[in-house]
């Protein structure tokens, strides 16, 4: 008996790109999870983190696979902190904002099925 090829499987920062190119609404996906949008507590934040998340992702020159391995690495905020200006009380918004949940069962990947690829 053969095995089913695996799932696809979705690198987050496409995701987040893809989402913020189609401007949708938050809601409780992994990927939104890992890059901190979970932190906001409203729509100013939100407006905020995406903001600096387009800037990234979206600018000519940008390089996606940089944000993912520094989100892989815990350290989104401080990749942020080394490509754009930030002070005093906004620093610290970002610091909060970009912390992601690293609790997460797959960290970097969202699959489509309910199971894992590893699951039997």
């Amino acid at each position: 008996m053969t095995k089913d090829p695996p799932p696809p499987i979705y690198n987050t920062v496409w995701l987040l790109k893809n989402h913020l190119l189609a401007d949708d609404v938050i809601g409780t996906d992994i990927w939104e999870r890992v890059y901190g949008f979970h932190n906001c507590v409203d729509g100013i934040e939100l407006k905020k983190l995406k903001l600096v998340y387009k800037i990234f992702l979206l600018a000519p020159g940008a390089k996606p696979l940089e944000l993912w391995d520094a989100m892989l690495s815990e350290r989104v905020f401080e990749y942020a902190e080394e490509r754009i200006s930030m002070k005093g009380k906004e620093r610290a918004l970002y610091r909060r904002l970009m912390k992601g949940d690293h609790s997460v069962p797959v960290i970097g990947y969202m699959f489509n099925l309910v199971e894992y690829p590893d699951s039997e």
